[in-house]
């Protein structure tokens, strides 16, 4: 691909790309600022479960999900020969989802502490429990191959593999909306991960939209787009998990403090 006009040189050696007009430029900086922050997302969850050297907040079938997410956009950057930078960053998104799903391996089912009121079995039963509703979303997934362009070769390929990405994402998050609502609480889980996921989610549909707002571009983006304006909803639901949870939780600890006031000042005898 060439350049024509005054396009900025530097974008298009690293990044293939020409970009010219303030719109593009605006489409650019919020696709780069979504690439930053999804980079930075998982590494609060990474540092929560070394520092509590637990993961038993987090669920399995969502880190899975996440890693199954993560080697398909690897593999489909791979066969369509993606720029550089694309393959990069999702070797990095691949890095810290698996570091993330080994210390859940680690923490919960090779040195399981203080959580031996469960069995390994019965955990693993539970995570199997919570990836059911996802699978109906990686069926869908295969269907993609009976829409029309891009799904010829030999875009097609790229294109079933962005669907599976996507909707291993999609389907990523409602294990763990099962977990906290089981649990009833959500210690141990990174809110950040999903503030990240929010703020790099909506900068990405945005610069897909200003990039080109033409049908047959949007098209072959759509996928991306399921994936990213897709999960908005489901992030926001687990956010207010956080505050619903989180709530209930301060107004137990307000409620033991005040108890344990009320005990102290019962147990006062007068001076006299």
């Amino acid at each position: 691909m060439s350049c024509e006009g005054d396009y900025i040189k530097w974008i298009y050696t690293a990044f293939g790309e020409c970009i010219s007009t303030v719109q593009e430029k605006v489409g650019f900086a919020l696709g780069l600022s979504s690439t930053i922050i999804w980079m930075y997302a998982q590494i609060p969850q990474i540092y929560m479960n070394f520092k509590n050297k637990s993961a038993e907040g987090l669920s399995f079938a969502f880190l899975l999900l996440l890693v199954t997410g993560d080697s398909t956009n690897l593999i489909g950057a791979l066969i369509n020969h993606g720029l550089l930078t694309q393959i990069i960053t999702a070797i990095w998104f691949m890095i810290v989802d698996v570091f993330c799903a080994f210390q859940y391996v680690f923490y919960v089912w090779l040195i399981p502490r203080c959580s031996k009121k469960k069995k390994r079995q019965e955990i693993v039963r539970e995570e199997y429990d919570q990836i059911i509703p996802a699978i109906p979303l990686l069926v869908a997934a295969a269907s993609a191959k009976s829409y029309p362009d891009p799904y010829k070769p030999p875009e097609l390929y790229g294109s079933l593999l962005g669907w599976v990405s996507a909707v291993s994402y999609l389907g990523s998050r409602l294990p763990q909306m099962i977990k906290n609502f089981r649990r009833k609480k959500t210690e141990g889980v990174s809110w950040q991960f999903f503030v990240s996921a929010i703020l790099g989610n909506t900068t990405y549909a945005a610069s897909i939209f200003l990039k080109d707002p033409n049908w047959g571009y949007i098209w072959g983006q759509f996928p991306w787009l399921v994936g990213s304006a897709g999960n908005l909803f489901f992030d926001f639901t687990i956010l207010f998990q956080f505050f619903y949870y989180g709530s209930d939780d301060k107004a137990k600890n307000d409620k033991s403090v005040s108890t344990i006031t009320t005990d102290l000042s019962s147990d006062k005898k007068p001076l006299i």
